[in-house]
């Protein structure tokens, strides 16, 4: 009798555990979507900038071209591919 109850109780939080841990799982989803649209709403406002400012502009490509260092990325800002160093 006791361990049934035992048992029921266990199964009860196991069934809790498993709920919050989804609550959780799609609060973390949403941070996430919200943080990537906030980013991508920044980053359009920045390059709207940069296509108006002419001064923003040359910064701006300054910037990224000493923080870039992905060829695939520094091709969709127009910036020349990095010299690699050579060991020696």
């Amino acid at each position: 009798m006791v361990s049934t109850r035992i048992n029921k109780l266990e199964h009860r939080c196991a069934q809790l555990k498993a709920r919050i841990e989804a609550v959780q799982a799609r609060d973390r989803e949403r941070q996430r979507r919200e943080d990537t649209r906030r980013k991508i709403l920044a980053g359009a406002v920045v390059l709207r900038l940069a296509k108006e400012q002419e001064g923003f502009g040359r910064w701006l490509k300054m910037r990224l071209g000493e923080r870039l260092m992905r060829a695939d990325e520094r091709k969709l800002f127009d910036l020349r591919p990095t010299e690699e160093k050579s060991e020696g």
